[in-house]
Parts: C-alpha cells; structure tokens; sequence
C-alpha cells in the first residue's frame, strides 16, 4: 500500500493487522541523519498504552531496520520491518462473510469478492505504524536541518471542546510548547470522561484534530495537485477514519464576506507578513510564509460493542454481529501523531524537490549538489556495470560497437522531456557518455582490460 508518493519522498506499507510483521519502505531521505532513539519515542505516541481510549492489543512497536540505514546515516531506501507479537484471529472467527458496519468489509467485497475480514487486514490502522515510521524521520530532518516544527493537538472529542486555533485567544506559541495532544490537563480531563462514557457504553466518539506547522519557507507547493492543500490532503486521507480536512477556517469562511475573509498584507520590522491567517499560511496552493494551519475530522471507531445490522453474505440474509476484539473508543487520539507525520513528509517533500525559490543560501545549496553528486557517481557507475554487460553480449555475438540510431533516439528522447532550451547540456553530457562507453566496449572486444583493472 502507498501511503505517500512524492517528487522525492515515497512511503509504502506491506503487511496487514493479523501478518506476522509489517514493513515500511521510505525512499528519498539519502545523506540525512537517522536518530534511532527519537523515532521510538515518536512511534510510541502512536502504540496502545493501556490508557482508557486505547485498545488493550500490545506491540511494542520498535523499528527491526533490515536496510538503508548504518551508524545513524541514511545511505539509501529505508526497509524497516514491525512484528505483530500480539495477534488473536479467534476474535474474528464469527464474522466470516459478515461485513463490520462502516468498515472497508463490504467494499472489499464489492472489489473482490472477499468474505474473510481477518481484522481489517491492509486496511487497519494498524498499518499506519509505516506512515509513522516515515513521519519520525522526516520530522527530525525538518526541525534539524531547516528549523521547521510541526503540532497537532486534539480540539473536539465528542461533545468535549478544546482549544482550536479559530479562537480569539488561542495561542500558538503556547499550543507548541504543550507536549500533550490535548493541550493542557483541564481539556485532558473533560476529553477523556467523554471516551470513558462512550466506552461503558459499548461504543466510540470521533474527534476532530488541528495541526499548525512552523516557520515553513515560502514559495512551497504548486497549482492544481501539485498545490499544498492538495498533497496535505491526499496523505491525511491515507489514514484510517479521516473524513474531513479543511485548511484555515476552512468551512467558517462560508459565513464571511470577502472583506473579512481576506488576510491584508502588511509589513513587519520591514517584512512581508499578514494581519490574519484565515487561509491557513497557504494561497493558490503554495506556502505564504504564515503559520500553516489545518483542521482534520476523524470518524468514531466502527468496531464497536454495541449489536449491529448487517448482512450475511455465505447466504445473503440479513442478521446482527457484536464486534469482539480490541479496540479504540476513540482512536483519534493515537491518529494526531500521524497527522504531524503527514504534514512533516509532505512539507520536507517540497522542499527537497526545490519548489522555494527563497529557501536555503549557500549552505543549503552546497548540501543539495552534494547529495546530486552522489546520486549521479551511483547512477554512472550502475551504468557503466550495465555496459560491461552489453559489451561482453556484443562480442559473444559479432555486434558492432557503434549505434548511433540509438544514441541519436536518447538525446531527441531526453531533449523532449526536458525542453529544447537543454539540448545543448544533454549533447554535451551524453556525447562523453557515450565515447567512454564506445571505449569500454570496444576494450572488451579487443580482450584489453579496462581502465582501472590490473593488467
């Protein structure tokens, strides 16, 4: 399953909730620190803990890395595995054939035909452990190396209300340095007796979840799908139970005429900034500079208690389940995190892939054309291994070196690709290229070895 496929970035999931592990696949991130002691800590934010809202099911959640990682250093796609430890198929034994309400059971079978619903399977969220992997890292790169931090706090459970960022007095500075999701113990406290209720009761409350972002350079994003909004909202509905997003006040801007929907602009000790921030720090798609704040609607937890109509569907008859298993009264809480993950991988995305003409300096560049050098030495050395190869195929079978209707189709087909105005750069480039691999071949055919072997 892919969570997030970026310019850079791409995070993929395999496994389901009753496999023996999970793994996590995170591409893009080469030549950047890797702080195992930080990512832990930030998966466990996301793993049960025994509290009131959270399922009893017990996985420590510790990253097994089996690639892409070596003393502390990212040296190339990330593969890191999770073992389900704490699996019990026997819950789900008495609803084969009968789709849990609101879940992914029925279109499932609807797409496939499926009847064992096995808990969810790639559809649980227990998958998104992978999204949070990917989320810890990225999240230390951007507060590390570019300044930027990222909060996400829970604003409504239930009928609970908290603080949200629409409010007169609502503080961001002081919304970052809270290190609960619940901002503060007077909300905790009404939040989780809401949970506690809904739980006694057999059944679950949703949650709404807000996220503010920090000192994101300007000039991020695009039009259309390659706009912020549209890539914020693209990853957070990759998690299970996100059913709304708005950015900024969002829907509130319904209500309001232009006049005070709009964020004046004004200057600030001589900068560009903003009066108001009702569009959530982004316009046309692309970051202003401005706090980037947006707001996400989980649904309540669908496994639930509570006796519910369905349909059998062995026999197609209709009939009524109770849901066993372990589960989340409301699982909000432990998706807020995951909500930061989205936000960090989608922002550090961008601003790997060089959409901020004013972010970065000299430092930053130098740090880019480092980590190009590196991936251009690794893709030219693959490539000259890949001539080798073709060199000792043409000589086994009598084929001439020289092929200049195929080098003429790759400078036509890359000069089409990447515009008329580089077609000097890539004959330039691809005219060595192919002379050192004539050379290579041709010292193959001659049976001479080639340069930098001992002779």
């Amino acid at each position: 399953m892919i969570f997030y496929k970026g310019k850079r970035i791409t995070v993929e999931e395999k496994g389901g909730s009753h496999d023996e592990s999970i793994k996590a696949f995170v591409g893009g991130l080469k030549g950047y620190s890797y702080d195992g002691e930080k990512t832990c800590e930030f998966l466990k934010r996301r793993s049960p803990n025994g509290e009131t809202y959270s399922t009893a099911r017990k996985e420590t959640d510790e990253p097994i890395i089996l690639k892409g990682i070596e003393s502390g250093e990212i040296v190339g796609d990330i593969v890191a595995e999770f073992k389900n430890a704490d699996v019990r198929k026997k819950d789900y034994d008495n609803l084969y054939g009968k789709p849990r309400p609101s879940h992914a059971d029925i279109t499932r079978y609807f797409s496939c035909g499926e009847l064992d619903f096995d808990g969810g399977g790639e559809f649980s969220g227990r998958t998104t452990v992978a999204l949070a992997f990917a989320g810890a890292i990225c999240l230390n790169i951007l507060e590390e190396n570019y300044g930027v931090k990222i909060k996400a706090y829970l604003s409504e459970v239930g009928n609970a209300k908290g603080k949200s960022y629409t409010d007169e007095n609502f503080s961001e500075e002081e919304a970052l340095k809270s290190d609960s999701v619940f901002l503060n113990d007077e909300i905790e406290s009404r939040m989780k007796e809401e949970i506690k209720k809904a739980r006694l009761d057999g059944d679950s409350v949703g949650a709404k979840a807000e996220c503010l972002c920090f000192n994101v350079p300007r000039g991020l994003g695009g039009s259309g799908e390659d706009g912020l909004e549209s890539k914020f909202s693209s990853g957070l509905f990759a998690i299970s139970g996100v059913k709304g997003v708005e950015v900024g006040d969002g829907f509130g801007l319904c209500e309001m005429k232009g006049s005070e929907a709009n964020d004046e602009i004004c200057l600030n000790g001589g900068e560009i900034a903003f009066k108001t921030n009702r569009s959530g720090g982004i316009n046309g798609g692309i970051s202003n500079g401005d706090t980037i704040r947006f707001k996400v609607a989980f649904r309540p937890t669908p496994s639930i208690a509570k006796s519910q109509k369905t349909v059998d569907l062995t026999n197609m008859r209709e009939t009524e389940i109770t849901v066993g298993g372990r589960h989340d009264a409301c699982f909000a809480v432990r998706a807020v995190p995951l909500v930061e993950s989205v936000a960090g991988i989608v922002i550090l995305d961008e601003i790997l892939s060089g959409r901020s003409g004013s972010f970065g300096g000299i430092a930053w560049a130098r740090r880019e054309i480092d980590r190009l050098d590196d991936i251009i030495a690794e893709a030219y050395l693959k490539r000259c291994e890949l001539v080798r190869k073709i060199g000792e195929l043409k000589k086994a079978n009598g084929v001439s070196v020289e092929d200049k209707d195929r080098e003429r189709k790759i400078t036509e087909g890359l000069t089409e690709k990447y515009g008329e105005g580089n077609r000097k750069t890539i004959e330039s480039l691809y005219g060595y290229i192919f002379s050192e691999s004539k050379s290579r071949e041709e010292q193959i055919l001659n049976g001479e070895p080639e340069d930098g072997e001992k002779r």
